[in-house]
């Protein structure tokens, strides 16, 4: 019975992602990473957002997501640019993460159930469901899965250089995604406490020590880092969490907006994580272990400040995960053996049910994350992939990209095009004139453009093809 009821949830948690996976609905950053494959393959420009940058252009030191992004570009040299294709690695992501989970637990607390409950979790938790995306989330959550996988095998050692591969690997995940500070954040709470306990135990200061290592390897892995990412161009490397206006809340403010985030849309994992803090809440080694690595996680969510969007809860759920398995390992601490039968069909049942309900959930939503919205279609789009060369410079806004990216001097108007500017210290009307677009469709052309670019328009041969869309006169099809 608990076995088939196993089969069923891994059975149909894949069936299911491959079905939330249908491209009806794109998330605005999938845009994003569409396009930093193609700059990277047309012009060797790997930069974080597309940011037409120009063949006088050449960066290949991407901030934010890291080096990790040729993942994502290796796949899709492989799969191509779909945005189906490109969520299959999500899904492919996430199952291994749901497997990790279950090795990490069962490590972390010795015990099967415990690796069970968190391979559940993995595969049934609607915050799972969230990293499906073509973003780097779930390539992400899959590093800091196996980090701590690394770090609960070095710590069941008695050998101390393993410890050094943890520190390099924290800083490492950051290539994938820079939330994984905020582990390197957690272990080095939980080393510093080992290294500050066992020189008070020993009176003797040592350097011979784990944490020792932990710091030696995380340190010069991160001078790397900040050689590779940070000193090349300090200003492009912080420019989006300048200009971030969600991101200048500070963090008292963040942390408010935060806690009313999940509350609103994520109430029930929220509730969960408390219960499992409460359930750990024990003097025992392996519980302390993990109450300082959940502390020095929040802390350093705390001090980093992230924005409080809901897409960036699920970076917590590898240690969500190890921590829920110890409170099922808790329980059953306490239970009699027909007890931890009944209590296992329970929790299985439960979460089938919790499967069945998050899929429910989605099926009632158009797009089901945050910053989504239907694909876009419409007369302008198909005047324009009927009627123009897809070699042409067409402008317009991120959320018409993926229907035009076979359009490959595509160039978006907007926040992101002004980051492009700021970089090389260029004005809006010089790179006007040097991109020269010949196609330009933004809804609410009136309203929504600035000066700078009504001039050039004007100043153009451009014939109005619809009240939104402006084709260069030289490209209007003649009769």
């Amino acid at each position: 019975m608990k076995r088939a009821l196993l089969v069923l949830i891994i059975i149909l948690a894949i069936l299911f992602r491959v079905w939330a996976s249908q491209p009806t609905w794109i998330q605005s950053d999938e845009n994003y990473y569409i396009n930093i494959y193609q700059n990277y393959v047309d012009r060797g420009e790997l930069t974080p957002y597309m940011w037409r940058l120009g063949g006088d252009t050449n960066i290949i030191a991407g901030s934010g997501t890291g080096y990790g992004i040729f993942v994502l570009i290796g796949w899709m040299r492989i799969f191509g640019e779909s945005l189906f294709g490109v969520r299959m690695l999500m899904v492919l992501a996430g199952l291994v993460t749901a497997w990790v989970y279950y090795l990490t637990a069962k490590k972390w607390w010795g015990s099967q159930e415990a690796g069970i409950a968190a391979l559940v979790f993995g595969l049934v938790s609607t915050s799972a469901f969230y990293t499906l995306v073509g973003r780097m989330d779930a390539i992400g959550i899959l590093s800091y899965s196996l980090l701590l996988l690394l770090h609960i095998t070095a710590v069941r050692q008695e050998k101390k250089w393993p410890h050094f591969l943890v520190g390099a690997a924290a800083i490492l995940t950051t290539e994938f995604h820079i939330l994984g500070i905020l582990y390197l954040g957690g272990l080095a709470l939980y080393y510093f406490y080992e290294f500050v306990r066992d020189t008070l135990e020993q009176k003797q200061l040592s350097l011979n020590h784990r944490s020792v290592y932990f710091f030696v390897g995380a340190g010069l892995f991160g001078i790397l880092y900040i050689i590779i990412h940070i000193l090349p161009g300090p200003k492009t490397y912080l420019l989006i969490a300048r200009s971030c206006a969600i991101c200048q809340l500070g963090m008292v403010d963040t942390e408010i907006m935060r806690v009313k985030n999940l509350l609103t849309y994520r109430p029930h994992e929220l509730l969960l994580l408390i219960l499992t803090v409460y359930l750990v809440f024990k003097r025992d080694k392996p519980y302390r272990h993990y109450l300082i690595l959940l502390g020095g996680y929040l802390v350093s969510q705390i001090i980093v400040s992230p924005p409080p969007n809901t897409q960036y809860f699920p970076h917590i759920m590898p240690l969500f995960s190890v921590g829920l398995a110890g409170a099922v390992q808790h329980l059953f601490s306490i239970l009699k053996t027909a007890q931890k039968n009944r209590l296992i069909t329970g929790f299985l049942v439960a979460s089938l049910a919790l499967l069945i309900v998050n899929v429910l959930s989605l099926a009632t939503q158009h797009y089901p994350y945050g910053n989504a919205y239907l694909m876009p279609d419409g007369p302008e789009i198909e005047y324009i992939q009927e009627n123009i060369p897809t070699s042409t410079v067409v402008m317009s806004t991120g959320d018409n990209f993926y229907p035009l990216k076979d359009y490959r001097n595509f160039l978006q108007y907007a926040a992101n095009l002004e980051y492009g500017l700021t970089i090389r210290n260029e004005s809006m009307s010089h790179f006007l004139e040097r991109i020269d677009p010949k196609v330009i469709f933004i809804r609410g052309f009136e309203s929504n453009t600035g000066k700078t670019l009504k001039k050039f328009v004007n100043r153009g041969d451009y014939v109005q093809v619809m009240p939104d869309l402006l084709v260069a006169r030289e490209l209007i099809p003649i009769e």
